[in-house]
């Protein structure tokens, strides 16, 4: 299987951001899911485990395209059958708030 954990934040009101700003946040997610998905379409696999932060489910204020960004991962999660988990940093480690399982 594969696991996909890529992310990247910066946290800004989106009106402050540029398209570069934008971009540099959702690509990780968005374009490394699209990539694997292509890369191993034809692959018998087990599983993708798509990890995605509960931004996407609850988001923080400056945060909104690392909001679109993880609620796309759960959207694909949903399409392809997969599993996602909804993580956040809590006392210095990961607290898994909540998994969709699709089988």
């Amino acid at each position: 299987g594969i696991i996909h954990a890529a992310g990247e934040t910066d946290d800004r009101l989106l009106v402050n951001k540029d398209l570069a700003g934008f971009a540099k946040v959702v690509e990780p997610k968005l374009d490394g899911t699209r990539i694997l998905v292509d890369a191993t379409r034809d692959m018998d696999l087990g599983f993708i485990l798509l990890c995605s932060s509960h931004a996407g489910v609850m988001g923080n204020i400056g945060q909104g395209d690392y909001a679109y960004a993880n609620a796309f991962l759960g959207a694909i999660a949903a399409a392809y059958k997969t599993k996602n988990v909804y993580w956040t940093i809590a006392c210095g480690g990961i607290l898994f708030i909540g998994v969709d399982i699709y089988f």
